[in-house]
């Protein structure tokens, strides 16, 4: 996404809070964690907890963008 920092941040916690992991099929808790430019998700199911990792990063160069007008 294209924007200022924070906004990226907030999309970023948007789509984490949003998100439904395939495993586990039953969730019976979900924590939401925030650590500097990212966040985790630990989803506990009944017999084991799946952890999913959202980071921000900043594009630096691409080999492959389009030429700037």
């Amino acid at each position: 996404m294209e924007g200022e920092p924070e906004e990226a941040l907030a999309e970023l916690e948007r789509r984490a809070r949003a998100y439904t992991p395939e495993h586990p099929r039953s969730p019976e808790r979900r924590r939401l964690f925030h650590d500097g430019d990212g966040f985790l998700l630990v989803v506990d199911g009944a017999y084991q907890s799946y952890a999913t990792c959202f980071s921000a990063a900043e594009l630096l160069d691409d080999t492959d963008r389009p030429p700037s007008p």
